[in-house]
C-alpha cells in the first residue's frame, strides 16, 4: 500500500521523468544518473478466460505449450515475472538468473510476493466505496487461491 501511496505523490503521473531524460539539454542534467538498468521485468498479460469465453470457437488448452523462450537465451533482467488470470485464478511465472540466485532465495521471494498480493487484496476489500473503484478489478479477478 505504501507503493500505491508513493505513486500518487508523483506529479503528473511521472511525465517529468521522460521530459528530463529525453528532452532536457545535457548541460541541465549534470550530476543526474538516468542510465539505471532495471533488474526486474513484469508483464501482466490480462484476464484470458474472459476473452476466450467470448470467442466460442476457441478455448484454453490444458496441455503445456512448452518453453515460450529458449533456455539458452541471455537474460536481460535478473527476474522476469509474468502474470495472467485463467480460470478465475491469478497465475504467476518467474524466470531468473540461476547463476546469481539460488532456488531457496527465489522461493522465499515468491512466498513474500504472494503474501503481499494477499495483503493488497484484503486491504482493497476493506476500503470505502470511492476507494474500491481503484481496487475493483483486483477483487473481481483474483480468486482466494493465487498460483505461483
Amino acid at each position: 500500500i505504501t507503493v500505491k501511496e508513493s505513486l500518487h505523490q508523483i506529479p503528473n503521473k511521472g511525465i517529468g521523468y521522460g521530459v528530463l531524460k529525453y528532452i532536457t539539454p545535457m548541460e541541465l542534467k549534470e550530476g543526474i544518473n538516468l542510465d539505471t538498468v532495471p533488474q526486474i521485468e513484469f508483464n501482466y498479460l490480462g484476464q484470458f478466460d474472459a476473452d476466450v469465453e467470448q470467442m466460442s470457437q476457441f478455448k484454453i488448452a490444458l496441455e503445456s505449450g512448452g518453453e515460450s523462450i529458449s533456455s539458452n537465451r541471455e537474460f536481460k533482467y535478473d527476474f522476469s515475472i509474468g502474470g495472467m488470470i485463467t480460470g478465475g485464478k491469478l497465475s504467476i511465472t518467474v524466470s531468473y538468473k540461476k547463476k546469481y540466485y539460488s532456488k531457496e532465495i527465489v522461493c522465499d521471494l515468491l512466498d513474500n510476493y504472494k503474501k503481499s498480493l494477499l495483503e493488497i487484496i484484503n486491504h482493497c476489500k476493506g476500503l470505502t466505496l470511492l476507494d474500491n473503484i481503484i481496487c475493483e478489478d483486483i477483487i473481481e479477478n483474483v480468486a482466494d487461491e493465487i498460483i505461483i
